[in-house]
């Protein structure tokens, strides 16, 4: 029916969407890292009066600053309610507290130590605060998706109801639909759903299928794997960097 048609559409771009909270998210988590292993490389160039790692470190700094604000805005683009939004909403000064605690250092790099060592320990509570507050976001975006997982088995049920009432003359019919529909609509959206929970959960390494249809669950799929692929290519590339500034 028309009606089924409109809400399959519709769990469609849910999917979507968070699969696009998703990759905002984790992104956002990656730079909150990332802008503190700056803090650490600026403040170990300082140490060696290295001019030229200074500025590396600064520039880095201002990329994953506005890597993260626009990560933070991805988030915003889902118009989560209710929880969601809330901890969005609560973690918002805690962002800018720690942005601007991160250019304070960067400010005085080359200051008086006692300024150098306060400024450093507050930007610290700030990671902290910030990190805690980035882990609310994550519970939300779980339950956000553990949300939309049972909204589509709710949608399922009830298409399949109206569907076998309006065509009670034509049984055959309808069963021979919902076969069809389960098998090339509803499962490639719920494997879909549950590899979207599972990168929710930090598994990068999970396998999507169906990414060589030509429809749009394969288009879906595809860009949902393309973020998969980018979202790791991060975290390798952060780990990395954790490891350089660890040496």
């Amino acid at each position: 029916s028309l009606w089924a048609a409109d809400q399959q559409a519709k769990a469609l771009a849910r999917v979507e969407q968070a699969s696009g909270l998703i990759q905002s998210h984790m992104t956002a988590d990656m730079m909150h890292d990332a802008i503190r292993g700056d803090v650490l490389a600026l403040l170990r160039a300082a140490e060696r009066g290295d001019q030229a790692g200074i500025r590396d470190a600064r520039s880095d700094l201002t990329e994953h600053k506005a890597n993260f604000s626009e990560s933070m805005k991805g988030i915003d683009l889902f118009n989560a309610e209710g929880d969601l939004r809330a901890r969005v909403e609560a973690v918002r000064p805690l962002v800018r507290a720690y942005m601007a605690g991160a250019d304070r250092v960067a400010g005085v790099a080359t200051a008086q130590p006692d300024q150098l060592e306060r400024d450093y320990r507050s930007f610290l509570n700030d990671f902290t605060a910030l990190e805690s507050g980035m882990e609310t976001i994550s519970e939300s975006i779980e339950a956000e998706v553990t949300t939309i997982v049972a909204d589509a088995t709710n949608f399922h049920a009830i298409a399949r109801t109206i569907v076998l009432g309006g065509m009670f003359l034509s049984i055959v019919l309808a069963v021979l639909i919902g076969i069809a529909a389960r098998r090339y609509v509803v499962r490639p959206v719920e494997k879909l759903i549950r590899s979207v929970s599972e990168m929710t959960a930090g598994n990068l390494s999970v396998a999507l299928a169906d990414l060589t249809r030509a429809d749009e669950i394969g288009q879906l799929g595809r860009a949902v794997d393309l973020f998969r692929r980018q979202l790791l290519d991060a975290r390798e590339a952060a780990e990395r960097v954790r490891k350089e500034q660890t040496d």
